[in-house]
């Protein structure tokens, strides 16, 4: 009886398990990617602000960031003193460009602000293409032209 109860076991666990295996070949057509822009290459932008603002006070600081996104021109407000995006993919010949403005709180006479702009070819590293630094300023900005090297 228990050989019986074993094989039949045996049996049905082999049937479901063969039962329900796909034995058609993978049909790539059926694989969905974002193939937009396989043939080109994809550029992607990372944008830096540092600009702390104010003193030891408490007093409210706010800096605006304006910046070229996939989607267009950005602008954003912020109270933090440093902030960071990257954004993309974009097509060569793009305009990016960053600007940060100080919107409220004192500028600090003693700290050097940057705002950086980097760009990465497909999954290469970033590359620091535009920087712009001052102490005792009130707006910064950069800019680059994306250049297709692709080629």
């Amino acid at each position: 009886m228990k050989n019986k109860l074993l094989l039949l076991l045996f049996a049905f666990s082999f049937t479901m398990i063969t039962g329900c295996s796909d034995d058609n070949p993978v049909d790539n057509n059926n694989i969905i990617e974002d193939n937009s822009q396989s043939e080109e290459a994809r550029y992607y932008a990372k944008y830096e602000v540092y600009m702390p603002l104010g003193g030891f006070t408490s007093q409210k600081t706010s800096r605006k960031i304006t910046f070229v996104s996939e989607n267009g021109e950005q602008t954003i407000s912020t109270s933090n003193a440093s902030w960071e995006g990257t954004y993309g993919p974009f097509k060569a010949n793009t305009q990016l460009y960053l600007k940060a403005e100080a919107e409220s709180g004192g500028i600090r006479n003693n700290v050097e602000y940057y705002v950086r702009l980097s760009v990465s070819y497909n999954k290469e590293p970033f590359t620091i293409k535009g920087e712009e630094r001052g102490v005792a300023v009130s707006s910064l900005s950069t800019s680059y032209t994306i250049q297709d090297i692709s080629e």
